[in-house]
């Protein structure tokens, strides 16, 4: 029977332990997997090893979810002000059917001339409503 052999390339990141400064050499694709879960594994002498900081993926994660709060507030203020303008054109648009009538905007009492009324008992008002 022949024998097979095959080789594979597995590139190592160093590191130290922190406890005894011992270098030792972890896979990239370990790392990668400990620094999303944050356990913990050890050295070559037994002390335990962890990465406590954010991942990228948190981090990103985070930025994401605020992206996200930030475009709901904006829309919901966006909505908020299309509704106040809604109502402030509402509101003038009856000022101006009342005003048409003759009928004060300020003592809400009606006029034949509304603009004399207004002159006379209104002078603050003078250009604003007739």
């Amino acid at each position: 029977m022949p024998l097979v052999q095959f080789h594979q390339a597995i590139q190592f990141e160093v590191y130290e332990c922190a406890e005894c400064g011992i270098p030792f050499g972890l896979s990239g694709d370990f790392v990668r997997r400990k620094r999303e879960d944050h356990a913990s594994w050890y050295c070559p002498r037994g002390h335990p090893q962890s990465f406590k900081g954010e991942s990228e993926a948190d981090r990103l994660r985070k930025l994401l979810a605020d992206a996200n709060a930030n475009a709901t507030k904006l829309a919901q203020r966006a909505l908020d002000a299309e509704l106040a303008e809604q109502k402030a054109e509402t509101a003038r648009r009856k000022l101006e059917k009342r005003v048409r009538a003759g009928v004060c905007p300020c003592c809400s009492r009606s006029f034949v001339n509304l603009k004399r009324h207004i002159a006379t008992k209104h002078p603050e008002q003078k250009g604003k409503a007739a």
